[in-house]
């Protein structure tokens, strides 16, 4: 069983627009010893303060698309010059083989328009 806190941490996030956001998180058990990440996903969707009518997200990322998973780890890459300034909520969560689901981190995540 991983140490995985099914209470999430709260991170907020501020970054240039145009910056890359890039985090990894490494699952351990309680033992310090890497947890198998064979048949887990892990999704990080980030949605605007002000929603959008569409229902769109303004970041859906999955494994393959944007989340790299190795061994134990798992590699968030998001590029932010396709975005728009502005804040948006965002939630980083991982279910496991046993479907349990549990949330990395929770947060906003602030882009901010840099002046030329």
């Amino acid at each position: 069983m991983s140490t995985l806190s099914t209470a999430a941490n709260i991170v907020d996030i501020r970054l240039n627009l145009g910056e890359t956001l890039s985090i990894v998180a490494t699952i351990t058990n309680p033992d310090g010893s890497p947890v198998s990440l064979v048949g887990w996903t892990s999704t990080f969707k980030g949605e605007y303060a002000t929603v959008d009518p569409s229902g769109a997200l303004a970041i859906d990322k999955s494994i393959g698309s944007g989340i790299v998973v190795a061994t134990n780890t798992l590699t968030l890459t998001v590029q932010t010059s396709a975005l728009t300034a502005g804040r948006m909520n965002y939630t980083w969560r991982t279910t496991d083989s046993a479907a349990v689901v549990r949330d990395i981190s929770t947060g906003v995540l602030t882009l901010v328009e840099v002046a030329s």
